[in-house]
């Protein structure tokens, strides 16, 4: 579960860095870390909300105590 949600977690960030500043990442190493650290911090906004359902959903397909 918990590599369930790593990976979800990185495509939503890379999706709303696309969706929100798609130029960013410019000048090569320094403006690809920049544009990074932007889209992480912007994300964890809208991040509880969606760990909330994430893990509703995900206890649903891995319930407690399933081995």
């Amino acid at each position: 579960m918990g590599l369930t949600k790593a990976f979800c977690f990185a495509i939503l960030i890379v999706f709303y860095q696309l969706s929100q500043r798609p130029d960013d990442a410019r000048g090569a190493a320094v403006g690809v870390g920049k544009a990074t650290t932007e889209a992480v911090v912007g994300f964890i906004a809208g991040d509880f909300d969606f760990n909330f359902f994430l893990t509703m959903f995900l206890n649903i397909i891995f319930p407690a105590g399933w081995i």
